[in-house]
């Protein structure tokens, strides 16, 4: 997506290699998931410097996407398949995707400051219901980030606004990371399908962490929800009612603090919990009942 829009997927399998949805700076809209299915190769829903919507019910997510670039297919529809951004050969596709990453919904710079951006810097919001989900939510595009680009010879540089993530879970199940972050990049120089010879970045990887300009976060509510959290992650709010569960240890500006129904708000930094306590004894393994069970 690429301007103001909406994509609805309903009762459908989606098998994507790389990223299922790709919104590349466009001026919002809106993107449906409803009883699908979707098997991806990097990030499902990768959103670039826009404000949108993803609604996600009753659907699940795997990190098992197989599709291939097929340079016949896209040439049917126009594409010039000579041009090097295609080549897949020198160009791998871990430099167009983070291919070890889990992400159901992740918030992005573009970092090609060439194109458009809307600097609204409206939040990005994310309604979960009625869904059993293994993977992460993350906003790495919370602070500021300076680019340049080098287009048609002519270095262009801006700043991609930061913006905000809200996430609102409800009857629902999520397993895996909500977290604030920063992308790293790589640079690459790609000839684009306009002829000129630009420099453009791709995302190598990301580090969770408060990286935000103290406007703009991560903002989670909890309704009848449970979150099993698999990576130190680190929001900027949380509600909860009381009967959600967040199961991870949680400080809030460093504090230690009991997970309980309310409203929490600061650096509020959840990890996973600590595993319990065994011991090995003849080849078989002791846990303390204590230990599974709680206080």
């Amino acid at each position: 997506m690429t301007g103001s829009g909406e994509g609805t997927f309903d009762g459908t399998y989606v098998n994507a290699g790389s990223n299922a949805v790709m919104v590349h700076a466009g001026g919002g809209g809106t993107i449906n998931a409803v009883g699908s299915a979707f098997h991806v190769g990097g990030t499902a829903f990768l959103i670039k410097d826009s404000k949108m919507t993803v609604n996600i019910e009753d659907s699940a997510f795997f990190f098992d996407g197989t599709a291939a670039f097929v340079p016949e297919i896209a040439a049917a529809y126009g594409l010039d398949t000579t041009d090097p951004i295609f080549d897949y050969t020198t160009y791998s596709r871990a430099l167009y995707n983070d291919l070890t990453a889990t992400n159901i919904v992740k918030v992005q710079h573009n970092a090609d400051a060439g194109s458009g951006s809307d600097a609204s810097q409206e939040p990005v919001v994310v309604n979960v219901a009625d869904s059993e989900l293994t993977g992460d939510f993350l906003n790495t595009c919370a602070d500021t980030l300076t680019v340049s680009t080098v287009m048609m010879g002519n270095e262009v540089t801006r700043d991609r606004p930061s913006r905000s993530m809200e996430l609102n879970l409800t009857d629902s199940t999520v397993t895996g990371a909500i977290s604030l972050g920063e992308d790293t990049w790589d640079s690459n120089d790609l000839v684009t399908v306009s002829g000129g010879v630009n420099d453009f970045r791709y995302a190598s990887g990301t580090e969770l962490g408060f990286f935000t300009d103290g406007e703009h976060g991560l903002a989670l509510t909890m309704e009848n929800a449970v979150w099993n959290v698999t990576k130190q992650s680190y929001l900027t709010s949380l509600v909860m009612d009381e009967t959600s569960v967040i199961n991870g240890i949680m400080t809030v500006d460093g504090e230690p603090t009991e997970i309980e129904p309310g409203v929490f708000e600061g650096e509020i930094v959840i990890a996973p919990p600590p595993p319990p306590s065994a011991a090995t004894v003849d080849g078989e393994v002791f846990i303390r009942l204590d230990d599974l069970l709680g206080d």
